[in-house]
């Protein structure tokens, strides 16, 4: 039996529904959501959706006419995606659920739905719950909040109004005409005959194929309207075509059609026979402004507790983004879900997790450990501490949390942070004292392997007033392979912590999380790999952000827009006094590209750095299009062919012409720097004027920080700073250096937008003059990588000796000095906007420089292997039958010969996308490896740490990688992995492509540091008759050949196997090996356990499983 994530077992008792719409299917290996057949009494059996830990907050969602239940699905996976502790089910309800369409209209009014809504939660066992609804929904939910408030923690209502305040506006003197003409399609679906009649024509559009059971949905419009809800006048059409502008009432508006269709007499609106009245509980009243059916009106008369109103710019679906129907984007997605959580975590049931986390966290009333343990880390979780000691040989550990469940701690695999590769110990107290505790380790989003030797102890546990504390301990170097060794890094380690409020180890966690700690060192405090530098007063502190608050004052500005049909270039560069744009290290600054909407021939496509073709001769097109222009850096109009071919087409200096990339017709920029509005091409890009790529005017009446994110899956921005635009204010004497010595990401998403999901990676590149053309090793345009940032990766420090050499800032033009001198840096930014649903956010991310102005004892260098340039652009990985694939470079010891002294590794830095599995850099010396330094055996594009591993590389060693990918999975944010279809995955740019590449920061500095595909060093082998195959090669690999190479190969022998859930024990049982080390049904590795009085209790040898489940993805199933 597969592993499966957590709640697929959990949820395994409940059938799967019916394959068809309205039933909950197969989501996918993921498993984020499940299904459940909930049978009332009165025969009706409910199709629902389920998803979140069992012990969550519960919450009932109620869906419109004519959803289904699937209409929660992007709420519910959002909610499951962020590890948030809410149980949500949504049911396809009555008339959509095959068990569930009584025959006859009576059986559809709002008291019949109401009385469902309370027997699904009974069915559920939720004693009270959240509620959730939307359209008829939430009519149906305004309902179930008067008549049952005790029920009820919170109500949500998306698009509906309370009943009585929306009935004012369709009946009696107060109506609102315009409302009354958006909902003309209502009288025309209340007919008890709508389905052959009014809303006919709409069946089919809406995926039913029965007109039986169109019929029964339609039946809630016959009893609900004119009843609980005041019904709508049929209009005359005179009075609608008032409103054709209306897009519900033009020619092909739902209301007209509808309208049409039923061939309804005019008629007066009848009035709201049963008055709702206020209700009881807290209230949020979500509605779109965008919404074309109902208006969006508060009504804080609708209750008598806590009301919140909420309008979006969204459409009447306001859980999806980028429909016709759906919000604008997903920010305001974002907003919809974000309110709804609040109401959850506000109003719901102790523990209340946002008032935990705002507050200062609780006290154990039985006492802390704090005097047993030489180190803390107080609150990593709500109400969970961690304890230890490091002693010469051994690790105490201490847990103590609010919980009366389970407890877990891990070391992680110290490249990653992620349950993947990380050795786990879960332990819970039962109610005689015993703690009961399993040594495992993570080989995958699946059940932890159990350890064929339990190396951990227990020391004591006890279990009162609703907290538990356990001591556990075990060596540091136990010596076991299926354990990792707890050494001094130096730099902290990587750890996972988890806890349940339930007392099965199969149980969802209730918290989770990934962090890293000082392990070694005796004081506390937060692990800060920068705090030291923070305090010094030499160090100077300095922010390299996407939109400097004067971007005018940039060398260039460029933005790569990715394409289906290619990927081209945006530059757009303010030319400098006697700037030469023939020049062929400038003028690749002077072009701008198509529109996207464009096309360019595929040998003209560019990416960022790469010179573009410029108008006249040896251009890649050197006849020009009738009607174009060329312009001189001076602004100057150019007339003539013979000219245009001479002066080659640039950019004016003031910005208002632009060069197209095909010398093709002249692209003008049409905005109105008076109004401050983004008009012609730029507004692609821009709400605002000087928010990004237009700040070439020479006015702005409102210039506002930030990138705008483009309306493309993936974009790239990159801006340059010299070091004088660094330092404004401070001149130092020519030819003086400073250090780079620290780096810190900073991801800073402008208000109100939420880009934190939209930073894919950033990077800083150095160059060696002051205006970011020429790379630090003397090569035009190539310059090397000093940091990368990608999510999860720790802000790095270097070593005391060692600092990437700077100038510093200088009043007047330096003499020449090394090129290795870094003199403006390039922050380049990967803008991952794969769903298209935050097109417009603005970012303004960026890099924190820590520069000494002492110069260390040696200048820092840059190794860069694999594929540092992604040479291997669109080009497929090779891949078997089972999608293994690998990558092979090889650094020959003819490379590192050139090398004047060995070089002192300090930093590694590994990185991949998500189909990426492993990575390895073997290093050999006389054709004996002698390292492996900085390992990746389970690589987690989400986790992406560096490795502060020591190694020493001579000249003339030689250097072997390895690149190892899954091409049919790609890990993805949240649980697991998402299936990708066979031969799919290239290399490339894009954040659904592949990449290879490997930084090494090391002293002192070489001059010939690039040892990969396109290297200089490659192509110097290949000119002396070396294979290209010989230096970089694709091969298809298998499973069984990459689990040899880890450090865990594969399943442990003492690994538990699934059982169903009905054959599973009470927690504390279970398995070991057989005498042939297979594990067997009748004999089991006892899992050690504490009795009260401090002796270890043998354990049943009975079948049964456990589960852990840790950091973020880290899901672990039986």
């Amino acid at each position: 039996m597969q592993p499966r994530l957590l709640w697929c077992t959990l949820l395994a008792l409940f059938a799967p529904a019916a394959n068809s719409q309205a039933a909950c299917q197969a989501v996918g290996s993921d498993c984020e959501i499940g299904c459940k057949k909930v049978n009332l009494p009165n025969g009706l059996t409910f199709d629902c959706r389920v998803a979140g830990p069992a012990s969550g907050q519960p919450v009932l969602l109620v869906h419109g006419f004519p959803t289904f239940s699937v209409f929660w699905e992007p709420l519910m996976r959002s909610w499951v995606r962020q590890f948030k502790s809410i149980a949500s089910v949504a049911c396809d309800m009555r008339g959509y659920a095959r068990a569930a369409q009584p025959n006859h209209t009576a059986n559809y009014s709002l008291a019949a739905q109401v009385l469902d809504v309370v027997g699904i939660a009974n069915a559920l066992q939720f004693q009270k719950f959240h509620l959730v609804g939307h359209d008829i929904g939430s009519a149906i939910g305004w309902a179930v909040a008067k008549h049952y408030p005790s029920r009820i923690y919170s109500y949500t209502a998306l698009a509906v109004n309370h009943l009585d305040a929306w009935s004012r506006m369709i009946h009696g003197a107060n109506a609102d005409p315009e409302q009354q003409a958006m909902s003309q399609y209502i009288p025309a679906w209340a007919e008890v005959d709508s389905a052959t009649k009014g809303a006919a024509w709409l069946m089919n559009m809406v995926g039913f194929t029965d007109t039986a059971q169109w019929q029964k949905v339609l039946w809630s419009y016959h009893n609900i309207f004119g009843n609980d809800l005041a019904m709508p006048p049929v209009m005359d059409n005179t009075t609608f075509a008032q409103y054709g502008s209306h897009p519900c009432c033009g020619a092909s508006g739902l209301s007209t059609v509808s309208m049409q269709a039923a061939n309804m007499t005019p008629a007066a609106s009848s009035p709201q026979t049963r008055v709702l009245g206020p209700v009881d509980v807290p209230v949020t009243y979500i509605c779109g402004s965008k919404d074309i059916y109902l208006k969006c009106s508060s009504d804080p008369s609708s209750t008598t507790a806590n009301y919140t109103f909420l309008e979006v710019r969204c459409g009447h679906d306001l859980t999806s983004f980028g429909t016709r129907e759906g919000c604008d984007t997903r920010s305001e997605q974002k907003a919809v879900f974000g309110a709804v959580t609040r109401m959850i975590e506000t109003f719901g049931p102790p523990p209340n997790k946002t008032a935990q986390t705002a507050a200062s966290p609780e006290v154990n009333p039985n006492g802390n450990m704090d005097s047993l343990y030489t180190r803390f880390e107080k609150s990593l979780l709500p109400n969970f501490n961690l304890y230890w000691t490091v002693t010469t040989t051994h690790l105490e550990i201490g847990i103590e949390a609010k919980t009366e469940g389970w407890v877990a701690f891990g070391i992680a695999e110290d490249t990653s942070g992620s349950m993947i590769g990380s050795d786990i110990v879960m332990a819970m107290v039962q109610s005689d004292g015993t703690v009961v505790f399993s040594d495992r380790h993570a080989l995958d989003f699946s059940e932890p392997a159990v350890d064929c030797s339990q190396d951990w102890e227990a020391v004591s546990g006890s279990k009162a007033s609703g907290w538990t504390q356990v001591r556990l301990r075990r060596l540091l170097d136990t010596q076991d392979g299926e354990d990792r060794p707890l050494v001094e890094s130096g730099h902290g380690e990587r750890i996972v912590v988890a806890y349940s409020n339930n007392a099965v180890f199969s149980a969802w966690h209730t918290e989770r999380a990934a962090v890293g700690v000082w392990a070694f060192r005796a004081s506390n405090g937060a692990r800060d790999p920068l705090e030291s530098l923070r305090a010094d007063p030499n160090i100077l502190q300095v922010e390299v952000r996407a939109s400097p608050s004067d971007p005018r004052s940039r060398p260039y500005f460029a933005q790569t827009i990715f394409e289906a049909g290619g990927y081209y270039s945006n530059f757009a560069h303010v030319h400098t006094a006697g700037q030469d744009c023939r020049n062929p290290d400038q003028y690749r600054y002077c072009c701008i590209n198509h529109r996207p909407n464009e096309t360019a021939p595929p040998q003209q496509s560019s990416s960022a750095g790469v010179q573009c073709p410029v108008c006249g001769s040896g251009s890649l097109r050197s006849n020009t299009t009738a009607g174009y222009n060329c312009y001189k850096s001076d602004n100057s109009l150019i007339e003539t062919d013979a000219a245009r071919n001479s002066e080659r087409g640039c950019m004016s200096a003031g910005g208002a012409h632009y060069a197209p990339w095909t010398c093709g017709d002249l692209q003008t920029w049409t905005g109105n720097p008076a109004s401050g509005v983004c008009e012609g091409w730029v507004a692609r890009f821009s709400r605002v004027c000087c928010a990004g790529v237009d700040h070439y005017l020479a006015q702005c009446p409102s210039c506002i920080e930030g990138i705008p994110i483009p309306a493309s899956p993936d974009s790239y921005v990159d801006v340059c700073f010299s070091v004088n635009e660094l330092f404004p204010g401070i001149s130092a004497a020519p030819g003086d250096e400073w250090h780079i010595v620290g780096f810190e990401g900073m991801i800073d998403s402008i208000s109100p937008y939420d880009t934190s999901d939209n930073v894919h990676h950033m990077t800083l590149d150095a160059y060696a003059d002051d205006k970011c053309e020429r790379g630090i090793y003397g090569r035009s345009g190539a310059a090397p990588t000093i940091y990368a940032w990608v999510k999860g990766t720790d802000p790095f420090a270097m070593p005391a000796e060692a600092g990437f050499t700077m100038s510093a800032p200088f009043a007047s033009e330096p003499a020449p000095v090394s090129h290795t001198r870094i003199m403006s840096v390039a922050l380049n930014l990967h803008y991952d906007n794969r769903n298209m649903d935050n097109s417009g956010a603005l970012d303004n991310s960026g890099i924190r420089l820590f520069v000494s102005r002492t110069k260390r004892q040696h200048n820092a260098g840059v190794v860069q292997l694999l594929d540092p340039t992604v040479g291997l652009n669109s080009r497929p990985i090779t891949a078997g039958q089972e999608g293994i694939g690998k990558l092979d470079v090889y650094c020959p010891g003819q490379c590192t010969a050139t090398w004047t002294s060995p070089i002192n590794v300090f930093y590694h830095f590994n990185h991949m996308h998500g189909a990426g599995v492993a990575m390895y850099n073997n290093f050999f010396r006389n054709n004996s490896r002698y390292s492996q330094a900085a390992r990746i055996d389970w690589y987690d594009y989400t986790f992406e740490h560096a490795s502060l591993e020591k190694l020493v590389i001579q000249p003339g060693d030689e250097i072997r990688s390895t690149c190892w990918f899954n091409t049919l999975k790609r890990r993805e944010g949240g649980y697991g992995f998402r299936s990708v279809a066979p031969n799919s995955v290239a290399f490339g740019l894009k954040a659904t492509d592949e990449m290879c590449i490997s930084w090494l920061n090391y002293y002192p500095e070489q001059t010939n540091a690039v040892c990969g595909i396109n290297s200089d060093c490659h192509r110097l082998m290949e000119s002396n008759g070396v294979p290209r195959e010989q230096l970089a090669s694709q091969t298809a690999g298998s499973p069984q050949e990459l689990a040899a190479l880890r450090l865990w190969p594969g399943t442990s022998k003492c690994q538990m196997h699934s059982t169903t859930p009905s054959s599973s024990p009470s927690p504390g049982a279970a398995t070991s090996p057989s005498p042939s080390g297979s594990p067997t049904p009748s004999s089991g590795a006892p899992t050690p356990s504490l009795s009260a009085s401090g002796a270890l209790a043998k354990s049943a040898p009975v079948w049964a499983a456990f589960c852990f489940v840790a950091a973020a993805g880290s899901i672990a199933c039986v």
